[in-house]
């Protein structure tokens, strides 16, 4: 009777542990050259973006977090460059092997659909590592096509595929994909990004946006103060000096502006801002158009810019600097 009792000790103790690891998931990583760093993971939670900072000692991290209808999980350095990303569950232990030399030679065990991802990510590096968006797009493209019933495909899509270069085909990609490979915990996020035409975007209130300024503070930028506010976002690729920079000298003292890069790291956001020598803080936030506050306006492509009024409300959404600059000064004549 004794060893009955002790046997069903044993199983409530299993099973009450198996119970507790099923609400969440776990990341045992190790970073190549076993390298003390800082590290940024970020994953998407409950209407917000979690990111979490952690530390690898001699290469060696552990993170724990929640992901219950699974998550796509990205590790960044201290500097918001990419060394790895992954897909979890709550339930799954994690093991995974990043190289902060090169994003995609990952390796990962645990969980299959990433160990796929990684295998191909590898396979297909060289594309990857091109930064050309029209080759990743047909990379892509081509395994959504052959892959329908496959979670990957929404994973790939969701994570490299350019939709402001082709916002239909990224639609007709995306409604491709089997129902049951394209869980709404996946794609919300990004399809509320590149909601470039819809009302949902027009239609989207202008809410405060947190950011990190080129002064390493966070900030809160809100439309009070003034009657209009201008929202510009570009990257390094935008020909900032010849036309944005100019115009937002010109609004500034007129307006509340967001001057918001959309670089990928903080490090090649700062080297601009210094080439840029602008005397305004300019704005970063991690997730680029997929960040909380940015991610409702729908923007589809860098440069892009927002005119709203005192509410919140889009009086223009667009790529002409020129033209939202005519905007303001039309309103603000009257």
């Amino acid at each position: 009777m004794k060893n009955l009792s002790l046997f069903l000790i044993l199983f409530l103790v299993v099973l009450c542990s198996a119970c507790a690891d099923s609400s969440k998931f776990s990341i045992e990583g190790d970073v190549a050259g076993k390298r003390t760093m800082n590290l940024r993971i970020v994953y998407p939670g409950d209407d917000n973006i979690n990111s979490v900072l952690t530390a690898a000692r001699d290469g060696k991290f552990t993170f724990e977090g929640n992901a219950p209808d699974g998550a796509l999980v990205e590790i960044f350095d201290n500097d918001y460059r990419v060394l790895g990303r992954l897909y979890a569950v709550n339930g799954e232990k994690i093991k995974v092997q990043i190289d902060p030399a090169d994003q995609f030679a990952c390796n990962v065990k645990g969980n299959e659909i990433s160990k796929r991802w990684c295998r191909w990510n590898k396979d297909n590096a060289k594309t990857l590592g091109s930064r050309n968006a029209a080759a990743i797009n047909a990379l892509i493209a081509k395994y959504v096509k052959a892959h329908k019933d496959d979670i990957l495909s929404t994973i790939l899509l969701i994570s490299y595929f350019d939709a402001s270069l082709d916002p239909e085909q990224a639609h007709a990609l995306l409604i491709s994909i089997n129902k049951e490979a394209r869980p709404a915990s996946l794609i919300n996020a990004w399809t509320a990004g590149n909601a470039r035409v819809g009302e949902t975007a027009l239609k989207a209130k202008v809410l405060p946006i947190n950011y990190l300024d080129n002064r390493d503070s966070l900030r809160v930028f809100t439309l009070k103060g003034k009657k209009l506010s201008l929202l510009a976002f570009s990257d390094q690729h935008s020909g900032r000096k010849d036309s944005i920079i100019p115009a937002i000298k010109r609004l500034r003292s007129r307006v509340n502006v967001l001057d918001m890069s959309m670089d990928a790291d903080t490090m090649s956001w700062r080297r601009n801002v210094r080439a840029d020598s602008v005397s305004w803080p300019t704005a970063w936030a991690a997730g680029a158009i997929a960040a909380p506050g940015v991610d409702r306006l729908g923007i589809p492509s860098v440069p892009y810019f927002i005119v709203a009024d005192s509410t919140g409300r889009q009086l223009f959404r667009g790529r002409s600097i020129k033209q939202a600059e005519a905007l303001v000064d039309s309103i603000l004549k009257r």
